[in-house]
């Protein structure tokens, strides 16, 4: 698991980390993600403007273990669905207020 040294959160657009909690919020609704889905976001979120190489990424969110990329893929595909769900229901709400 990906830990904090300094940040406690960190914020991007309506999405906010909270690294005590290990939990992603999107205009303080939280985000439903897996443990390693939301270390794989972590890792791009903290290594912003740089593009991590897939042996970088699974080095920071399996630091002493041995796994295959496709577990690195899936836990990108995972983190984003999850985000795009989110979303989602958050445009949902709002049109249905206004309605």
């Amino acid at each position: 698991m990906i830990r904090a040294r300094t940040k406690l959160s960190y914020t991007f657009g309506t999405f906010r980390f909270d690294l005590t909690e290990c939990v992603l919020f999107n205009e303080n609704r939280r985000v439903s993600l897996t443990p390693k889905a939301f270390d794989t976001l972590l890792a791009t979120v903290q290594h912003r403007g740089h593009v991590l190489t897939t042996e970088e990424s699974m080095a920071q969110v399996w630091p002493d273990s041995f796994v295959e990329g496709n577990n690195l893929a899936q836990n990108i595909f995972d983190a984003e669905e999850s985000v795009r769900r989110r979303r989602s229901e958050i445009h949902r709400d709002c049109s249905e207020a206004l309605t």
